[in-house]
């Protein structure tokens, strides 16, 4: 493929994300629900576990995709993000914590984006550690589900949160 080529159908590959034109069409409809099955569990969770502002919450991520999304024409991926949220939730880690761990990923992100090494850092780090980190981040997910479900978890027990009704132990 050369570089006049397009990588996506109908887009100039080499033209600014802002020149593009706006698209909305079912596709696009489609498309922007695509995160909400894993963004509502883990901003409940982060609600819930960690004790965060469900408007701050969803007012960022609102403000974040809109802007995205008109400057890029299409939203960004968030799984830094997710992957916080993820461990954020598993350890009950405070809300100031939460929020000085997003702000150290974006100026990383920021600076390995902006000088290149981002490129020369995923030549050297093997697949191998990229699915460690996302098995680890599942097992932890689903630990803290399991503890949850039997009513046990740090949460329940400091809150008196057990849900009678949705727990293992009241089966049968």
């Amino acid at each position: 493929m050369s570089l006049n080529e397009s990588v996506l159908p109908g887009r100039d590959s080499l033209q600014s994300p802002s020149l593009q034109p706006h698209r909305f069409n079912r596709m696009e409809m489609a498309g922007s629900l695509g995160d909400l099955g894993t963004l509502l569990p883990l901003a409940i969770g982060m609600i819930l576990i960690n004790g965060l502002s469900p408007a701050a919450i969803f007012f960022s991520v609102a403000f974040f995709y809109f802007f995205s999304g008109l400057y890029f024409r299409l939203t960004c991926p968030v799984e830094p993000m997710k992957v916080i949220a993820a461990y954020a939730i598993a350890t009950g880690v405070t809300a100031t914590e939460i929020q000085a761990s997003c702000l150290l990923t974006f100026v990383m992100l920021l600076f390995f984006g902006a000088t290149g090494l981002i490129s020369l850092i995923s030549k050297y780090v093997p697949k191998a550690v990229i699915r460690g980190v996302q098995l680890s981040t599942g097992l932890l997910l689903v630990s803290q589900g399991v503890k949850l479900m039997v009513g046990t978890s740090a949460f329940q027990e400091l809150s008196q949160a057990a849900e009678p009704y949705l727990t293992i132990q009241n089966i049968g």
